[in-house]
Parts: structure tokens; sequence; C-alpha cells
């Protein structure tokens, strides 16, 4: 058999392949690759365009920015790219000076982000908002800040996600990162929490976690994505706080990592929390944290010299030396007795903390 007849490919392996190719593209967002894609190919054929050259497609984000955000322009250019190496096999991340060109539009840009809730300001709204109102608000917001959830994920949330015994356990089974995450309810609101779910009305068509919840009782409608988005708002309004239309549907999830870095998170744990697998983002979170700034504040303007003294304890065949940090209120037992016998080489850390 020759070269020319093993790259025949028939149309049923090419039919497959597509159907394979196909199923590269996010199913949840293949509906606003394919318009992309679609829109592209219009202005192409309006212009005239029979090339795929970098200048065409220069010319095309050049329209588009005089009225797009640069994060409109970026997400535009990882959908078209992708639409075009799935239908075309055409691979515009190779075209450098179009790179350039939505790197420049980005310069100086800062997308607007989502307000976020003080532990003060969340503690305030669980404990004096009314229950008959607010029962199912509230419940959202813990779920939403204990697992630091995104709104489809609250949304998309199901019976079976929730294990409810000595403590509630939910899981993420379908994240945006196709990964599964799961926590932990506080102790402190499981109760709040099982208030609510013990309303659900029997025999509902779905198992979905989150039905509505009026006047004290929960119906047999679910609660759509666009409520739950717009519960933040409802929150900011209730406490009367500044500009409530700025806290969105992405504020729970931000007030939880902000919360978790301000407690002294690092880096890992915020990933693992959020489940992000980028440290960009979970660096931006460390840099906006106001303990972050408070720490650097001190390093530069607040000086705390340490002077220590030391104790020698002597063992027999071994010595034990204490020191003790006079920049702080911690001391130790004089009375403390160490047996070392035998030993060679040995160094013994005792760390003494004060009540």
């Amino acid at each position: 058999m020759n070269m020319s007849e093993t790259d025949e490919v028939s149309e049923e392996i090419l039919n497959a392949a597509n159907a394979a190719f196909s199923n590269l593209i996010p199913e949840k967002s293949k509906k606003f690759y394919e318009l992309t894609y679609r829109k592209f190919m219009k202005w192409r054929e309006r212009k005239q365009c029979r090339s795929f050259n970098e200048d065409v497609f220069g010319a095309y984000f050049g329209e588009l920015a005089k009225d797009k955000k640069p994060s409109t322009l970026w997400a535009q250019y990882s959908m078209l790219r992708a639409m075009l190496v799935n239908k075309n096999n055409i691979d515009i991340s190779k075209y450098l000076n179009l790179r350039a060109f939505l790197k420049r539009k980005s310069d100086g840009y800062h997308p607007k982000k989502s307000n976020t809730f003080s532990k003060e300001q969340i503690i305030k709204f669980i404990n004096e908002a009314p229950d008959h109102v607010y029962l199912l608000t509230k419940v959202v917001l813990v779920i939403g800040i204990s697992g630091a959830c995104r709104c489809d994920e609250l949304y998309g949330l199901k019976l079976n996600n929730m294990e409810n015994g000595e403590n509630i356990i939910i899981t993420l089974p379908n994240t945006k990162n196709k990964t599964s995450r799961k926590f932990v309810i506080p102790a402190e609101y499981v109760d709040l929490c099982r208030k609510y779910f013990a309303l659900r009305p029997p025999a509902l068509e779905s198992s979905r976690l989150f039905c509505n919840y009026q006047s004290g009782k929960c119906t047999k409608q679910f609660v759509g994505i666009n409520k739950i988005s717009a519960m933040p708002k409802t929150i900011a309004t209730y406490l009367k706080l500044r500009n409530p239309q700025e806290y969105t549907g992405h504020a729970f999830r931000r007030t939880s990592a902000t919360l978790l870095v301000n407690a002294g998170g690092d880096i890992m744990m915020l990933k693992r929390h959020g489940g992000w697998k980028s440290s960009t983002v979970a660096e931006g979170y460390i840099d906006e944290s106001l303990s972050a700034r408070k720490d650097i504040a001190n390093r530069l303007f607040i000086d705390k010299p340490s002077t220590s003294t030391s104790a020698v304890i002597d063992t027999g065949s071994s010595q034990l030396s204490l020191n003790k940090d006079t920049s702080s209120n911690n001391t130790y037992d004089k009375s403390v007795n160490i047996i070392g016998d035998n030993c060679t080489n040995c160094s013994i850390t005792v760390n003494v903390f004060q009540k």
C-alpha cells in the first residue's frame, strides 16, 4: 500500500472526526462560541475578505475596540481562536501583532469588581434580618461564603450534593475548572440552614436544593440564577450600604476569598478553597487584602527591637538553653526539668505560650 492510499480518508471518518473535535468547545458556553464565530464570518463576508491572514483580524478587532472593553476583546479573541482551530484549522495565536494590539488596549485598564462584605456586616445581617423574609437569603449567603461559590454553582446545587449528618457537608461536583470542591457549613449556622431545609415541600419534581421562600414558607417554585445573583444587592440594601448595586452575584465568592486572606490564609490555601488553578487570581485577592496592606505598613514603619536573654539548665549529660524574647510578655517556668541522659548533638526546642 502506497502513501497516497493511506492518506485517503472516508467520509465516515471525517464526520466522526468533526464530531469529536466539536466536543473541544465547552458545552456550557458553546452557543457563545458559535455566535462569536458567526459574527466574524458575516463581517468577513461583508468586507469581501477571502483570507484569514493577520491583517484581516487586525481590522476586525480594531473595529471591535471602538466600543468594547479590553476584557471583552480578550474574551472574543479566545472564543474565536478556538472556533477557527476547530472549523478552519487556523491558529490565530501565532499572530503576534494581533496579541500585541490586544495587550496595548489593556494597558491601564482595571476591570470593575464586585464589592465585598465584612465579617461584621455578615453577622449583623444574619442576626438582625427577620427570618420570615430573609431566611432563604441567609442560607444562600452562608453556603455561598462557606464554599466561595459562584452563582451558577449555587443554582446547580441538589439535595444529593449535601450530607446532612452531624455536620452539613456540601460538594460542588461541576465547577468551572472541572474539579469538585467540598466544604463544611460553620457549626453556628447549621441550625439556620436546617430550619430552611425543614420547610421544603415534600414530593417536589426536582432535587434542586433551593426552592422559593415567601412569608415564612417554601413554595414548589425553584429559585432561578437571576434571583441568586441579586441576593448580594438585597443584603447590601438591608444593611444600608453605599452603592448596593455594586454588590453583584460574584460578591459571595469574592467575600469568601477576602475573608480567608484577611484571616491569614496563604495562596495555596486560597487556591484550594476557591478551586483556582491560576495563582494570578489568588494573588489578586492577597493584593487587595486589608491585613496584607497592614502587614506591609507595619514592616515599613513600625520597628520592634527584639532583645533576648538566655538561661542554661544543666541536665547532667546535656544542657538546654531557654531564650526569652523581651519584646513580648512571654515567660518561661524556671522549674522546668529536662532529662537528657546520653544525648549527643541534640537540639531541643521548647515553645512557651502565654495565656
